[in-house]
């Protein structure tokens, strides 16, 4: 029986082939082998190396193309839950939208009081002022009335001691002449 090989060809389903070993060492050695129609001329170890290659990449494609699947997965899921995250992210917009809407309201609402405060406050001020300028002119004037008041006083008081003085120097005057009658008339015996 003939001896056969495995040619590795890995598109195709293996094939077999008769050997050449018998009849081949009784040939003379032929530096060039005989090629049918379709071959590419490639060594035994260029096409094992060729193989190899070719089942990493075709290892490598089936990778690729499960993790392309499941991109394409996680692609779709995303992709159907968008409606639902648009939702959500409006609704939580809306809800801000509201909240900033009613911090607004509130603070033009404490503005406003503010500004009815300020107006209140800035008639006080003018009422106080006209009230303070009023009191400082009577303040004045009653100030120039103590000063005319005053000198009057004065006037009045050099005028009693002058007067003062002169009840004074009459009633010794008026001592002097008790005592002189008083004394005659002691003695006067009629």
């Amino acid at each position: 029986m003939a001896d056969y090989g495995r040619i590795k060809i890995t598109t195709y389903e293996p094939q077999y082939m008769r050997s050449h070993s018998f009849s081949h060492r009784h040939r003379p050695h032929r530096t060039r082998l005989r090629c049918p129609e379709n071959c590419a001329c490639v060594g035994i170890e260029e096409w094992d190396d060729l193989v190899v290659r070719e089942q990493s990449a075709r290892a490598a494609n089936d990778r690729l193309m499960r993790e392309n699947r499941v991109l394409k997965r996680e692609n779709q899921r995303l992709l159907d839950q968008l409606p639902s995250r648009e939702d959500e992210i409006a609704s939580k917009f809306r809800r801000k939208i509201i909240g900033l809407k009613t911090d607004l309201e509130r603070k033009d609402s404490v503005l406003h009081g503010l500004e009815k405060d300020g107006d209140l406050a800035n008639r006080r001020i003018r009422e106080l002022t006209k009230t303070v300028k009023d009191q400082s002119d009577e303040n004045t004037q009653l100030q120039d009335r103590i000063d005319a008041l005053d000198s009057h006083r004065r006037k009045d008081q050099s005028a009693l001691k002058e007067a003062l003085a002169r009840v004074h120097d009459l009633q010794r005057q008026l001592l002097k002449y008790r005592e002189y009658y008083t004394l005659y008339r002691r003695y006067d015996f009629t």
